[in-house]
């Protein structure tokens, strides 16, 4: 699943290098975490990190990244129109997150007019399971849903997609016997 999503964005941070002939990008991953994925697109420009996790960021510190800033995404540290590319994986969707309108603000805020926001939640409160639990999920999301909140911080929408929906399936069969086992030993 992951390497899958992590395949899909680098090719979309390829064709946004192309597209801006080849020259390095300025990137914010807002929420890195402990890197992981921040450390795999090194070779696409000059990347910013900012996590509110200090751990975490010291798992980044340990991959050698660089630009490491322990900040929240509500509240990002940068001046306006910085940024051409601003990555959030997984993030604005956590119990951590107050105000994802807020969140979604700065993004916009600090991405330069003709900037590209990468963004990645979880879908649909029927896939919410015993994952959502551990990772502290607040919300999931609708495409509508995110649509109207994008807009409403100012951004201009080129692509709105669910992924690896052959999956969701899949998903709603296991998340609905999970419920049913719950609701019979409780």
């Amino acid at each position: 699943w992951y390497r899958a999503m992590d395949e899909h964005i680098i090719k979309i941070l390829k064709m946004l290098k192309r597209k801006n002939k080849n020259k390095n990008l300025k990137i914010l991953d807002a929420g890195c975490g402990t890197g992981g994925f921040t450390k795999k697109i090194e070779e696409f420009g000059q990347i910013y990190a900012v996590d509110i996790n200090k751990t975490a960021l010291n798992f980044s510190r340990n991959k050698k990244l660089k630009n490491l800033i322990n900040a929240s995404v509500t509240s990002l540290p940068f001046p306006n129109n910085y940024f051409d590319v601003v990555l959030s994986l997984d993030v604005i969707y956590h119990k951590d997150i107050h105000d994802d309108q807020v969140a979604l603000t700065e993004m916009h805020r600090v991405l330069k007019q003709k900037g590209n926001l990468i963004l990645r939640v979880p879908a649909f409160e029927i896939l919410r399971g015993d994952h959502d639990i551990i990772v502290q999920t607040r919300h999931r999301y609708t495409s509508e849903e995110l649509k109207n909140k994008m807009n409403k911080a100012g951004f201009f929408i080129k692509k709105i997609t669910y992924l690896n929906m052959l999956l969701s399936v899949i998903l709603i069969l296991k998340r609905t016997i999970q419920k049913i086992k719950k609701s019979r030993n409780p």
